[in-house]
């Protein structure tokens, strides 16, 4: 048997570890991209093997949070994808207030994957502007639940404290909104 193949033996028990234990589907992802991903937490304990690294990863529920966040990519923005809010503000939303102004309505929205708070944060605020009257007259009452692997972006999002750069789409876009929900 060759290196390859070992690597590979390794790679697939090591997969199908993490999802018997913890139901997390590397599948999903790039292999390249998660063999990156582990590699780094393997030189961190200085691993040579897959089978090696999961022995840690199984007794170490803080590594396991650790090997989590190197999936996380926290790349986020206020209204990163202008094209994305404009559809939600002039398509969706339309078609929601349509649906639910004859009566009183409750929905919920999930913002997976928030990272730091700037994508629930943009969707509250889309909401604000195109319910604001319904809310108002307690026509509707909308939810927000925003989650991510990454406990520490999760942290900063509670906080609601940004920097500048998290601004820029906004600015260039929309500096109405810049002007009346931010502080800067």
């Amino acid at each position: 048997m060759n290196l390859q193949n070992k690597d590979d033996l390794g790679f697939r028990f090591f997969e199908k570890k993490l999802f018997e234990k913890y139901g997390f589907d590397l599948s999903l992802y790039n292999q390249t991209f998660v063999e990156r991903r582990i590699k780094v937490r393997m030189m961190f304990y200085n691993v040579n093997s897959y089978y090696e690294y999961w022995n840690i990863l199984e007794n170490n529920q803080k590594e396991y949070e650790n090997f989590l966040n190197t999936f996380a990519i926290n790349v986020t923005e206020f209204f990163r994808d202008q094209t994305l809010w404009e559809y939600l503000q002039s398509e969706l939303f339309d078609n929601i207030r349509r649906k639910f102004e004859k009566k009183f309505s409750f929905f919920k929205i999930l913002s997976a994957g928030c990272s730091t708070g700037e994508e629930p944060y943009s969707i509250g605020i889309l909401i604000y502007e195109k319910f604001f009257d319904m809310i108002k007259n307690k026509k509707i009452i909308v939810g927000i639940e925003a989650i991510d692997i990454d406990e520490d972006a999760l942290n900063k999002a509670k906080e609601g404290l940004y920097k500048h750069e998290s601004l820029k789409t906004l600015i260039n876009w929309r500096k109405d909104l810049l002007e009346k929900y931010f502080t800067v």
